[in-house]
């Protein structure tokens, strides 16, 4: 399933992750990645930053469960799933992870 988002959400996201938006060798936009310099497609830098939450949700014990076709991310401590930038924003301590977001109740599975 593909993210919907408006551009300014796109723009805060990859900020948020360290992207800096910069203009390319055509004058197009592009977005230049921390610590490698390299500048990407704004779709291709969006992948790398699902990419690493994904990866940091795995390290902190979430589980990804599949609902209805839909992604979502099971919490370690309290089994409510969430999509998976609120479990992100709940992992990291962002705001972004409130608890309005809960899927269920917090059954086991």
């Amino acid at each position: 399933m593909t993210e919907r988002r408006t551009g300014e959400e796109r723009r805060q996201r990859l900020e948020k992750a360290g992207f800096v938006l910069a203009e390319g060798p055509e004058g197009e936009h592009l977005w230049r990645e921390s610590g490698t310099g390299r500048l990407l497609p704004e779709g291709r830098a969006l992948e790398l930053v699902r990419q690493r939450e994904e990866r940091e949700l795995r390290e902190a014990g979430w589980v990804p469960e599949e609902v209805d076709g839909v992604t979502y991310w099971r919490n370690p401590n309290s089994w409510y799933l969430y999509p998976r930038e609120a479990a992100h924003g709940l992992e990291s301590g962002g705001a972004e992870g409130g608890g309005n977001a809960r899927v269920n109740g917090g059954e086991k599975p």
